[in-house]
């Protein structure tokens, strides 16, 4: 079997006023989170996971308390692997939230990949979430070369989509074989707390945090301790500790 590495691209940096919009229900104060694309390489085609948005756009629509800085832009990203939107033959959409799909329509030549709940739930979301679904992104999303699927998915022997609902309705994950061991890249928004809960939590057999944004609560749960428990390798969406590759 061929391994691969995955490389972070990191685009911008937001502050969350609670540390609980990442982890539910376990506060902390202020937290960053880092918004990224993941470039495998390695694999015969291109293959990038979310399209991630612009530090612009962004900073733009934060409620009041959140705060943003760039990194690099999507191109900058990119161009940092020898890359141009242009290039990518795939892009694995982990969830439709803004923040994770505004920069999409860049990747002209891409198959986009993305889970038939997911699409359906953000063609009409419920109210409370619209926000995190605006109607442009979704018809951006409409215009593009879709590959709609329903659950794991296989993309080659080294490469395979995850199905972990709970932060949204149709969120997946991507599971990467590297030297290292199968890394997997959590697409719901997270942290690496999320993975690493404090000890009295863990003493009463919590062994994940869901994020703090979800659509269902157990599900969320498992959803990230099918992936601790899977992985060798935990890429959090929005980890800031993050390598530049990995392994």
């Amino acid at each position: 079997m061929p391994t691969y590495i995955v490389r972070p691209l990191p685009t911008f940096r937001t502050l969350f006023p609670h540390k609980m919009i990442m982890t539910y229900f376990v506060d902390g104060g202020p937290v960053w989170g880092t918004s990224h694309m993941f470039y495998i390489e390695g694999s015969a085609k291109h293959i990038i996971i979310d399209a991630s948005s612009r530090y612009e756009v962004e900073v733009k629509r934060l409620p009041p308390g959140f705060k943003a800085e760039p990194v690099m832009s999507p191109e900058d990203a990119l161009a940092s692997v020898g890359l141009k939107p242009k290039d990518i033959d795939v892009v694995i959409l982990t969830h439709l939230h803004q923040d994770h799909v505004s920069n999409i329509s860049a990747f002209t030549n891409a198959e986009i990949y993305v889970q038939e709940d997911e699409l359906n739930f953000a063609r009409a979301p419920h109210p409370f979430w619209s926000v995190m679904y605006p109607k442009e992104n979704v018809e951006k999303i409409m215009r593009m070369k879709l590959r709609v699927i329903r659950g794991d998915y296989q993309i080659d022997e080294s490469i395979k989509i995850l199905m972990t609902p709970g932060h949204t309705p149709g969120t997946q994950s991507v599971q990467v074989e590297t030297s290292a061991g199968p890394a997997i890249i959590a697409g719901f928004c997270c942290i690496e707390e999320n993975f690493e809960p404090p000890a009295p939590m863990k003493a009463t057999g919590i062994e994940v945090i869901p994020p703090g944004i979800l659509t269902d609560l157990i599900q969320a749960y498992d959803s990230a301790l099918k992936i601790k428990e899977q992985a060798k390798i935990i890429i959090p969406s929005h980890g800031n500790r993050l390598p530049k590759k990995i392994p």
